[in-house]
């Protein structure tokens, strides 16, 4: 973790500029946010658009720039520290499931991966993949209505992350029990309509509703993007043998 975080807060500390492009706009929609409360539309870019993106990860920048140190900062390290969090965590459902060695190697794997550094200077992603570790220690301990909660929640942070990273324990809950999947995926769908539901006539701005706002935001060569190696890699301690 001490290398994971020193590889994550050393960049940050080395400029006065935020680290990722996304990072500005995630900046400027909090400090939107904090101003007015939740709004239904956002100035940029261009002459602006709808506001869809859900507000968790914009309150927690807000609630931290409050500690005193400023939007800037917030938005530089939350990330970071949450990802240097995950991989502890990793490393201790790993250990806990599998073996310390494999637990230390993967944990290792994680803090030295530089696309995974890089994403973690502005990617909310970063928020989903710490919800998904809670999630998948709730499903591992047979606590599907508690891990679909979890997973639901994280929509609120990161909307595409919580669809990608809910797929491996969807997948999971319908081959190996399919008649108790919905305890998993009811709950999880439920918390993330909510957002869902309170925005759907933003929706219309889109056209036909969502499915042009979706087929616009999704692009399915992400499906094969270095979150989806991670989470493929995680699967393996966990195979156990016939």
């Amino acid at each position: 973790m001490v290398t994971a975080l020193f590889l994550r807060i050393a960049p940050a500390m080395q400029t006065n500029e935020l680290m990722k492009f996304d990072s500005y706009y995630h900046s400027r929609t909090a400090e939107l946010i904090k101003d007015q409360g939740i709004i239904e539309f956002e100035p940029w870019p261009f002459q602006g658009r709808p506001h869809l993106y859900p507000p968790g990860y914009h309150l927690l920048l807000i609630v931290v720039s409050l500690l005193g140190i400023g939007m800037t900062t917030a938005v530089k390290f939350t990330l970071p520290i949450i990802f240097t969090f995950s991989i502890g965590l990793t490393y201790w459902l790993i250990k806990k499931y599998k073996s310390k060695e494999i637990a230390l190697i993967t944990a290792f794997l994680l803090a030295i991966n530089s696309v995974l550094i890089t994403e973690s200077f502005g990617s909310p992603q970063v928020i989903g993949f710490l919800f998904f570790l809670v999630a998948l220690h709730l499903y591992l301990e047979k606590k599907q209505i508690q891990a679909g909660l979890i997973m639901g929640a994280s929509f609120w942070f990161t909307p595409m992350g919580a669809i990608y990273f809910s797929i491996p324990l969807i997948i999971h809950s319908i081959t190996k029990n399919y008649k108790q999947a919905y305890k998993f995926i009811l709950p999880a769908i439920a918390i993330a309509s909510i957002w869902i539901l309170a925005r759907i006539d933003l929706f219309y701005a889109y056209n036909t509703l969502a499915f042009d706002f979706f087929a616009k935001k999704i692009n399915f060569a992400q499906f094969i993007n270095p979150w989806y190696v991670l989470l493929t890699l995680m699967t393996i301690p966990f195979i156990k043998k016939p």
